[in-house]
């Protein structure tokens, strides 16, 4: 009969310290299951803004009249009226005013960085475009 009792408390004893590891092991896992991890990040673009600014220079000024340069939202207008033949550079400079590098005539402009350019004008000259891109790292 002590045999019996003393294998009932061995069994009883086992089943309660499996019950502990058991409820434990699922404490646990439950705990993992419902943690969460929550990140908050915030992602910015850069811009452009190529600005042009008010000094510029025409070279040679014989033979031009009636000259009126304007620079309006990022438009350098020139009008002028020339004698024909008439051959000359003008200079004038373009500031980066954005947050990324700037690619304009072949030549990058760091961001807050200014450059000057040269453009040729002859008596035929009538309209120009000029094109711009962010540089791709």
């Amino acid at each position: 009969m002590r045999k019996k009792h003393l294998f009932n408390m061995r069994w009883k004893t086992i089943t309660f310290i499996f019950f502990i590891v058991l409820f434990n092991c699922l404490g646990i896992s439950y705990a993992y299951w419902n943690d969460s991890l929550q990140l908050s990040k915030q992602v910015t673009t850069g811009n452009i803004l190529l600005v042009l600014k008010d000094d510029y220079l025409l070279e040679p000024m014989e033979g031009v009249s009636d000259l009126s340069v304007d620079i309006e939202e990022g438009a350098l207008d020139i009008n002028a009226s020339v004698v024909p033949g008439y051959k000359g550079t003008l200079t004038y400079t373009v500031l980066n005013k954005g947050s990324v590098p700037v690619v304009y005539n072949d030549q990058t402009i760091l961001p807050l960085e200014s450059k000057d350019f040269k453009l040729v004008i002859n008596s035929d000259f009538k309209k120009m475009e000029i094109e711009y891109m962010q540089i791709k790292e």
